[in-house]
């Protein structure tokens, strides 16, 4: 939005943001069953409320609309692959380190870093495959062109 010459668009969704923190945070915070557990309640309200007022502003204010599928879908469709790749390999793991591993919070300790491990590569491969992640993305960062050749992201 700034860079589309409209930048008090984001300070207003930021106030808007801020403004349900305060809220959900009064109320669930206050609840002596929730309590301080409502405080990141309240932060993912506050970046659900400034993500949805940029968008509504993008598609208003931008000449060609973000394709809506191409900004959630792909990557949700990873990121749910990766989780469940995720969960079943700290399962697996878990299963076979606690039968080699005496102690269990060293086998609770490499389960979790063998499944994160294998849960980053699912997750590379899944954005390059599903094409979230694109040549202009690539462009944007650092030598972004010679890893998007070595990647084999097309233009």
């Amino acid at each position: 939005l700034q860079a589309h010459g409209n930048e008090k668009y984001p300070v207003y969704s930021m106030i808007a943001g801020g403004l349900a923190k305060i809220a959900v945070n009064w109320f669930l915070v206050g609840d002596p069953d929730i309590n301080i557990y409502g405080a990141p309640i309240g932060t993912i309200c506050c970046y659900v409320v400034m993500c949805a007022m940029n968008l509504v502003f993008m598609c208003r204010c931008m000449e060609r609309r973000p394709s809506l599928v191409r900004i959630f879908a792909r990557p949700l469709i990873s990121t749910l692959i990766m989780g469940a790749a995720a969960w079943v390999s700290y399962e697996a793991v878990y299963g076979v380190a606690s039968g080699i591993i005496s102690s269990e919070w060293l086998g609770m300790a490499f389960s979790m870093l063998v499944s994160i491990g294998l849960a980053c590569i699912v997750y590379l491969v899944l954005i390059i495959a599903t094409r979230a992640v694109t040549y202009d993305d690539m462009k944007l960062i650092p030598k972004g062109e010679k890893l998007a050749k070595l990647l084999r992201i097309r233009p």
